[in-house]
């Protein structure tokens, strides 16, 4: 590393307040190495894409997201906002619940998250571009509508439960899942329909460990997108058993596309899941940006598991 200076976004709440003890276990490595962090611990909502968005990386070696995947969206978020394109690398130490971008990536915890950013080694990390009405926001995991929009709405009031609110929340909209009508866009077809659900994916991890899109790339300036139209209540059941694994999209109710940008038409209002979050709504469209961040990955290293 040319500089030794990191800017270091913390969310000190993340991974149930394990944020301030992720970052001493980060300083306790770097610091003998001479790699200096400065440290801006986020206080609010929106707090992280803030200081993303406007402070000044002169001199800085790269940047360092210390949280979870809401954390990374919001650092990555603001970076996309900054009138110049970010030049410098981002480090993603895993501090959250979820953590799902570290497990796509391959990251198995703190010390080998700090050993991808010692290697220097970078990789083109794609991001999506989230236009809803008159909102702009950028996607580093999914966008879902319907169902799993649903399911997010519900984990969201079970946060208490830690990771396995989103099994919950999972299984319980299985039983209630409602069909709603839509347009769904591709590059180069559409299809017109009833829906339980439609996602588009950058990581292949969802909710807390769910390989809801196997073949999903970071680096492959494409959306992997999941596309449930109508199931019963048995094979929403097989789906739900299997999509630890990845092996739900061979249940005959699936259909798994690869696309540049997806558009939904549907009635306006309908929420969306962008990032476990649910902010958003119909109709919307999603086009990814290929390369548009650097993130540190050793590539000597598996990158997926």
């Amino acid at each position: 590393m040319n500089s030794q200076k990191y800017l270091a976004i913390v969310n000190p709440h993340s991974g149930k307040k394990r944020g301030t003890s992720v970052l001493e276990q980060v300083q306790s490595a770097l610091l003998p190495r001479g790699i200096e962090l400065d440290i801006r611990m986020t206080e609010r909502e929106s707090h992280a894409r803030q200081i993303a968005q406007e402070t000044c990386l002169e001199g800085y070696a790269g940047i360092c997201a210390i949280g979870g995947d809401g954390t990374f969206h919001e650092v990555v978020s603001g970076i996309m906002e900054r009138k110049q394109k970010l030049s410098i690398p981002v480090g993603i130490i895993p501090g959250g619940t979820g953590n799902d971008v570290a497990r796509h990536l391959g990251i198995k915890g703190v010390e080998d998250a700090i050993g991808h950013m010692l290697s220097g080694e970078v990789q083109p990390f794609d991001v999506a571009k989230v236009i809803s009405g008159d909102q702009v926001d950028y996607c580093t995991t999914l966008v879902g509508w319907n169902v799993v929009a649903e399911v997010n709405r519900v984990a969201e009031k079970l946060r208490r439960l830690g990771p396995p609110r989103y099994a919950l929340a999972g299984l319980t909209q299985v039983l209630l899942s409602q069909r709603r009508s839509a347009k769904v866009i591709f590059d180069d077809h559409s299809i017109e329909d009833d829906f339980l659900l439609v996602t588009a994916c950058n990581t292949s991890f969802v909710g807390s460990g769910m390989r809801f899109a196997p073949r999903a790339r970071t680096d492959d300036g494409m959306l992997d997108v999941v596309v449930v139209r109508e199931a019963s209540r048995w094979q929403l059941l097989r789906l739900f058993r299997k999509i630890f694994d990845g092996s739900h999209i061979e249940v005959d109710c699936v259909e798994y596309f690869q696309t540049r940008s997806l558009q939904i038409l549907a009635d306006d209002g309908q929420p969306l899941d962008i990032d476990g979050e649910v902010k958003g709504s119909t109709p919307f469209s999603v086009e990814v940006i290929p390369a548009a961040i650097f993130i540190h990955v050793d590539n000597r290293r598996p990158t997926s598991v």
